[in-house]
């Protein structure tokens, strides 16, 4: 299509639209109002002083933990993703689809990064979901009834910006690397291709790696009381769909060749066999 090889063009100016975004994505995000949900929990009047007594909801109510993925091990995942797509795009075979330069792979992970930030962080303020930890994040009194901390990050539980980022990154990577693999074995003699099914194996295998990490910095987040399960399956599920999208916009899988007809195969087998 006219658009994709567009795309396919123009890597430089896709690579500064994709990081002018996600430098802007914050300014962006900031566009959607922020949903500002009431404090859960249910206040009963006490009969016999007058007095009343809060009774904390429990699924708020978790103490905050020590991450097992900060911040700033998740950009050094991230960015790991991205050094690996680019040494991965010097392996790629001439010949194959992935053999386009650097340049369109480093545009098609940025992309994908800049797209799920940007819908990650407008969910998180239009939703307004509570996390697990709200009370203790907030420094909930139980004379006042009341926050006494700012805690604005704690309304931003749904979905998962860790799960939603190092799925996008991880699922990149993992497909541009089983692209290469796969270009490999389609483009080797038949004979080669047999020799070299066993490492063929071998490297699907190592290639979901980084997808499996993704899972693992996912699930640390529902481990730590950070997000509820729904936050973590709906943030995985987001990165990976605009995952697939960015890559399959810039690799589009190529069609297979059309399959002959029955009738012509069966015509062509009974076909007679003149001797010269």
């Amino acid at each position: 299509m006219a658009w994709r090889r567009v795309v396919a063009d123009s890597p430089w100016a896709d690579v500064c639209l994709a990081i002018a975004l996600n430098l802007a994505e914050p300014w962006l995000a900031h566009l959607i109002p922020q949903t500002v949900r009431p404090d859960p929990g249910q206040l009963l009047p006490l009969v016999v002083n007058g007095s009343s007594l809060f009774i904390r909801a429990a699924a708020h109510d978790h103490p905050i933990v020590e991450e097992s993925v900060p911040l700033g091990l998740l950009l050094a995942f991230m960015a790991a993703c991205l050094a690996l797509t680019l040494a991965a795009s010097a392996a790629a075979p001439p010949a194959s689809s992935a053999a386009r330069g650097p340049l369109t792979a480093a545009a098609a992970w940025l992309w994908a990064i800049a797209l799920t930030s940007l819908l990650t962080d407008a969910a998180k303020r239009y939703v307004g979901r509570l996390r697990p930890n709200w009370y203790a994040g907030c420094g909930w009194s139980d004379s006042t009834h009341a926050c006494s901390i700012d805690f604005a990050d704690g309304r931003h539980s749904f979905p998962s910006g860790h799960s939603s980022l190092s799925m996008a990154a991880g699922l990149s990577l993992t497909l541009y690397l089983r692209m290469i693999i796969d270009g490999r074995t389609l483009l080797a003699a038949d004979g080669a291709a047999a020799e070299s099914a066993p490492l063929r194996r071998l490297l699907s295998a190592l290639a979901c790696v980084p997808w499996l990490l993704a899972l693992c910095i996912a699930a640390s987040r529902v481990h730590d009381d950070w997000h509820f399960p729904s936050d973590v399956v709906a943030g995985s599920a987001l990165g990976a769909w605009v995952a697939s999208f960015a890559f399959h916009l810039y690799f589009p899988a190529v069609p297979p060749a059309p399959a002959r007809p029955l009738f012509e195969q069966e015509a062509g087998a009974n076909a007679p066999h003149c001797c010269v």
